[in-house]
Formats: C-alpha cells, sequence, structure tokens
C-alpha cells in the first residue's frame, strides 16, 4: 500500500468518530452476535477497558500496513497476547473480526466505497496474517 492508500484508511477510520458516531460501539454490537462463542469469550470483559484496546489496536493495523515501527511493535504485543500460550484467540475467529469491523466500517463512514472496502481488506489482511501467523 502506498502513502495515499494508507491516507484514505487513515481518514476513512476518522470518519468513523465524527459527532455522535462511535464505529467502536457499533462493532461490538455485530461482532458479539458474528458467532455463539465470540459472545461467551467476551462475558466477562469490561468493556470500557476492550474498546480503547479495540481502537488502539486498529490504528496499529493501520500503522502495520503502513511499514510504521510503532505499528510493527504494537501488532507483536496482538500477536503475542492472543496467541495459544495466553489469550488463546484461534485465527477461525479472525474472519468473525474482520467482517464485524468492515460492516461497521460501511455503517460509519458516510463516503465508504468499493475503493475503501479493497484498502480496508488490504490493511486488515496484512495485520490478520501476521497475528494468526503467531498462534
Amino acid at each position: 500500500m502506498n502513502k495515499d492508500d494508507i491516507r484514505k484508511v487513515k481518514r476513512s477510520y476518522s470518519r468513523c468518530f465524527i459527532g455522535d458516531k462511535n464505529l467502536i460501539d457499533g462493532f461490538y454490537d455485530v461482532f458479539l452476535a458474528s458467532h455463539p462463542d465470540i459472545a461467551e469469550m467476551f462475558k466477562n470483559t469490561d468493556f470500557m477497558q476492550q474498546k480503547l484496546l479495540l481502537r488502539q489496536g486498529i490504528n496499529c493495523m493501520i500503522m502495520f500496513a503502513e511499514g510504521v515501527f510503532a505499528g510493527n511493535f504494537c501488532l507483536e504485543e496482538i500477536r503475542i497476547s492472543h496467541n495459544k500460550k495466553h489469550i488463546n484467540i484461534h485465527p477461525n475467529y479472525y474472519p468473525f473480526w474482520k467482517n464485524s469491523l468492515l460492516s461497521s466500517l460501511k455503517k460509519y463512514d458516510p463516503q465508504f466505497n468499493d475503493e475503501l472496502l479493497e484498502l480496508w481488506n488490504q490493511t486488515i489482511d496484512k495485520g490478520i496474517k501476521y497475528i494468526s501467523d503467531g498462534y
């Protein structure tokens, strides 16, 4: 991805928080309903903290796709924390995460289009592959 592509993804993400819109709240509504196991995994979760972590994690994925050191460092932390030795998030669940995020982006970014869908797919797929490879 080039700098212009990353800029478009960043702007899309920013638009999801303008006014009373909140991508993160909307995401969890979709994600928790996407698979019965997922809701169970989050049953004892402090969602105030989890929402902050998600917002940071999406930023990390964007920086990772951009090739920024902070993105690499942050995604490495997620890769370790989500592996089988830690919270054990099986890679089979990542498509539910991705689809929930894309669905929420479509809802909360009024300028979402096919080009942004492709750019977000590239961004998310790169991050998910890195995290999954550490499972």
